[in-house]
């Protein structure tokens, strides 16, 4: 297997949004069948980066097979990962590709419409963010420094949340 690059950068995104996508394509370059084919994810953050499956775990001289990486940053800032390649490759097993993606400050990028400033942001297992802050109003509604809003940012007034604060 032969890189045209073996750094790829995702780019920067909003934790919120849907996950960065590239499309990756691996040529047999060689003589003989290329065998053992599988990656895995290593590195600093390698649980921001998920991929599809490859579909075969061999190839034939010329042949090509495509899958892609998904970059979903569950942390802020720079984030960072190798892709493993394997076959039975002698020269070139594991190939290597360093993956990158940015962040973006999500407490900076979050404006539920409220009167102060957002601190902090938890995203919940049912794709509702909960929001702590210095804010004591969201859309015009009292809520005294902690919300819970929908995935679109919108504030979930159906949703019989009470906090107050103690200290």
């Amino acid at each position: 297997m032969v890189s045209a690059s073996s750094f790829v950068d995702f780019g920067s995104k909003n934790w919120l949004a849907s996950p960065a996508t590239k499309i990756f394509a691996a040529t047999h370059t060689d003589n003989g069948i290329l065998s053992g084919l599988s990656y895995a994810f290593s590195g600093i953050h390698p649980e921001d980066f998920t991929g599809s499956s490859l579909g075969t775990t061999s190839l034939a001289p010329g042949a090509t097979l495509t899958f892609t990486i998904n970059f979903s940053p569950n942390g802020g800032g720079g984030r960072y990962a190798v892709l493993s390649i394997n076959s039975n490759d002698a020269d070139e097993t594991p190939f290597l590709v360093t993956l990158q993606g940015t962040n973006l400050n999500p407490e900076a990028t979050v404006n539920p419409d409220g009167n102060e400033t957002v601190n902090a942001l938890a995203l919940q297992a049912d794709g509702k963010v909960l929001t702590g802050g210095e804010f004591t109003s969201v859309g015009g509604l009292v809520r005294n420094r902690l919300c819970r809003l929908l995935a679109n940012l919108n504030l979930a007034c159906g949703a019989r949340f009470r906090c107050r604060y103690i200290s």
